[in-house]
């Protein structure tokens, strides 16, 4: 098992700068010159550490982390999955994508990868038809013409233009245990195709982010459900704002209020949570004190 430290200061810095040749791919940085375990549980620390308390832009750090596991240009798609661990078939309840700046595109890799969900294609992310198999590393060839045709995810991943892809799987230490992770690198040309060393290297990074998603997002949620029982409407849509530390003018704009109305808001619920600076509402939320 791999400890996730509380707090750190190192964070992950993402290149926004696209290739000229491929603007869907962001330039991914060389792998660091690392062996063995300790490159991708320290590559999960670095996301799990990161100030991202926004469920989606966490995700995409992830994917963006899990890229650079792989010395090909690839983009990746990290999915939370929810469902019933007795039946096959599981609902993506948030994703973030990894290697692209193109906003658009990513997107659509988001929507190709629902439409699988929702059709229930045995090749997409979301269809797992047995958890005690768990965690699973699947590899897939680039995509032909006949396979295209027989199942609309395939084709919807040809027409991406994707080409070989690394997927996996593993489930969330939560209670109950009906979360899953879901890290799928596709490679952006028919030059690459993953080899089983760094899939077994995204395997460790996928198991040890899913113990730093139970530390981040899981075990604060009950705490998190009952600090926002204490709020109004309004004050329960500042609080995202709050710990993403946008300020009081930016969060005003995004809820289309006052500054000073904002500002009230913020003075309510630091009376409400019994804490007096937004670093204390801050520790309060992850789950770091408790005061209530």
């Amino acid at each position: 098992m791999i400890e996730m430290p509380r707090s750190s200061n190192e964070t992950l810095t993402v290149d926004k700068q696209a290739p000229m040749n491929d603007a869907r791919n962001t330039n991914i940085p060389s792998p660091d010159c690392e062996s063995g375990d300790a490159r991708p549980a320290k590559a999960a620390v670095r996301v799990v550490t990161a100030p991202i308390h926004s469920l989606a832009p966490w995700l995409a750090n992830a994917a963006t982390a899990a890229l650079r596991l792989l010395p090909q240009r690839a983009v990746a798609l990290a999915s939370i999955a929810g469902g019933n661990t007795d039946k096959a078939g599981w609902s993506p309840i948030a994703m973030g994508v990894g290697g692209t700046s193109d906003g658009a595109f990513a997107r659509q890799l988001e929507r190709t990868a629902r439409l699988s969900a929702k059709l229930g294609n045995r090749e997409g992310p979301f269809v797992l038809q047995d958890t005690t198999e768990l965690p699973m590393l699947e590899f897939h060839d680039a995509t032909d013409d006949a396979a295209a045709s027989m199942c609309a995810y395939l084709g919807a991943r040809r027409s991406l233009d994707l080409h070989a892809m690394v997927r996996v799987t593993v489930r969330i230490p939560s209670e109950p245990p009906h979360l899953l992770l879901v890290i799928q690198a596709d490679a952006l040309s028919q030059d690459w195709s993953p080899s089983p060393e760094q899939g077994e290297e995204l395997s460790q990074f996928a198991e040890a982010l899913a113990l730093g998603y139970a530390v981040r997002f899981v075990r604060p949620e009950r705490l998190q459900i009952s600090l926002l029982s204490k709020l109004s409407q309004t004050q329960r849509r500042i609080v995202p704002l709050l710990m993403e530390e946008k300020s009081e003018r930016d969060i005003a704009t995004a809820i289309q209020r006052s500054r000073h109305t904002v500002h009230e808001h913020v003075k309510a619920i630091y009376q409400a949570w019994d804490v007096h600076s937004r670093h204390q509402a801050r520790e309060l939320w992850l789950g770091r004190v408790t005061n209530c």
